[in-house]
C-alpha cells in the first residue's frame, strides 16, 4: 500500500555500474531482435489479474522505456485498481491477452504508447466518475478490441492513432518487422510527424525524437530510412 516503484532498464551494459539512484545503463541498439532494455514478458494465466502488472491500494508505478509483451490475464499486461495510479512513457503493449485496465477510482498518464496485437480490449476504462486517463501521442491499433469507456469515465486525449474513433485519428500507422524488432513504423505510416509537441527527447529504442519535422505517435520514431519490410502481421 503506498508503494512507489519506478521501472527502467533489466539489460544493462556490462561494466557500466548505475549512477546512485539511476537504471543500469543500457544501449537498446545491441539487443537481438524483438529484445528491449526493459521487458516484462510471458507471466500470468487466463485467471490472472493484470498478469504483466498489477497495480492497487494507491501504489504508484512509472513504467518509461519498457516492452510488455506475450503476458496472460483478465487484462494480461496492466491491471489499476481503485487509488493506483501509472505513469508511462514510451511502451509497447503488445500480443497480450488483453491489454490496459483501470477500475474505479484508477489513473494513469501516458505517452507514447503502442497498443497493438493484443486479444480482448487494448484499453478499458470503468465507468465511474473518479477513473481518468490522459492518452497522448499514442497508438491503439490491430487489437480484437480498441478503447472502452465507462461514461462517467474521463479520457483526455491527444495526437493519437486509434481503431477507436473518437480517441484518435482513424489511418493506417502501418506498422513493421525490423532489424530491431516488430511495430516499428514503415514508409506511409500515418503516425510518423504526426504531433507537433512531445515530452519525450528519444524513443523506446532510444533513438532521438523527433526524427523529422515533428514527432511520431507511438513508442518508435521513424529512424528516416523507411525500408519496404513485411508487415507485424507477416503480410506484405
Amino acid at each position: 500500500s503506498g508503494a512507489s516503484v519506478l521501472m527502467e532498464s533489466i539489460f544493462g551494459v556490462a561494466g557500466t555500474p548505475p549512477a546512485p539512484g539511476q537504471a543500469w545503463p543500457c544501449q537498446a541498439a545491441t539487443l537481438a531482435h524483438e529484445r528491449h532494455c526493459s521487458e516484462i514478458a510471458d507471466n500470468g494465466d487466463i485467471n490472472t489479474l493484470g498478469g504483466g502488472v498489477y497495480v492497487e491500494s494507491s501504489a504508484q508505478l512509472t513504467l518509461r522505456g519498457v516492452s510488455i509483451d506475450g503476458n496472460l490475464g483478465n487484462p494480461g499486461a496492466l491491471q489499476i485498481e481503485s487509488g493506483g495510479n501509472v505513469t508511462a512513457r514510451n511502451v509497447r503493449i503488445s500480443q497480450n491477452s488483453g491489454g490496459i485496465k483501470l477500475d474505479a477510482g484508477a489513473q494513469m498518464d501516458a505517452e507514447h504508447l503502442t497498443l497493438t496485437g493484443n486479444t480482448g480490449i487494448a484499453l478499458e476504462l470503468a465507468n465511474n466518475a473518479a477513473t481518468s486517463m490522459t492518452l497522448a501521442r499514442s497508438i491503439v491499433w490491430a487489437n480484437s478490441s480498441g478503447i472502452v469507456k465507462g461514461a462517467q469515465a474521463t479520457l483526455n486525449f491527444d495526437c493519437n492513432i486509434s481503431q477507436s474513433a473518437p480517441f484518435g485519428l482513424n489511418a493506417n500507422p502501418v506498422l513493421v518487422d525490423t532489424p530491431r524488432g516488430l511495430y516499428r513504423l514503415g514508409a506511409g505510416s500515418a503516425a510518423i510527424d504526426l504531433c507537433l509537441v512531445s515530452g519525450q527527447s528519444s524513443d523506446l529504442d532510444g533513438h532521438a525524437r523527433p526524427a523529422g519535422n515533428s514527432y511520431d505517435g507511438g513508442a518508435f520514431e521513424s529512424d528516416g530510412s523507411l525500408p519496404d519490410l513485411m508487415f507485424a502481421d507477416g503480410f506484405e
